[in-house]
């Protein structure tokens, strides 16, 4: 059996395989650049989604994996289209989130205050969720 793990992480994203007994057999990484202008980490969601599948290309063209577990930083999400084309996704500021638990808010709160959204999203916008 030949499994993968797939990190989808704040610099870039890496595909490990490993064989029937665990050890290690691949790495494909794929790093996508961050913007820092706002004084925000901020990732364009396309390069995420472009970097996956760069990943999942690479290891597919190896391997045969059997079965694949997922990370990924934060509880976010993006919505695609029929052409599998990013048309919005919601997003955590970690920064702002730490900054209210610091100042005393309860850590579930601070987590809905801190959540955004980007592009079209909502069913108002015309995504059906």
């Amino acid at each position: 059996m030949i499994l993968g793990g797939l990190d989808v992480g704040t610099t870039g994203c890496k595909l490990s395989v490993y064989d029937e007994k665990g050890s290690f057999a691949y790495n494909s990484y794929k790093e996508y650049e961050v913007s820092r202008a706002s004084g925000e980490h901020e990732i364009d969601a396309t390069k995420i989604f472009e970097a996956v599948c760069e990943v999942l290309k690479d290891v597919a063209q190896k391997y045969e994996l059997e079965a694949m577990g997922v990370t990924t930083f934060g509880e976010t999400f993006t919505i695609l289209d029929e052409n599998d084309e990013v048309v919005g996704y919601e997003f955590v500021s970690l920064g702002k989130m730490t900054d209210f638990i610091k100042k005393g808010m309860e850590p579930n709160e601070a987590y809905e205050k801190s959540k955004g959204t980007y592009g079209r999203f909502k069913a108002e916008d015309g995504v059906v969720k």
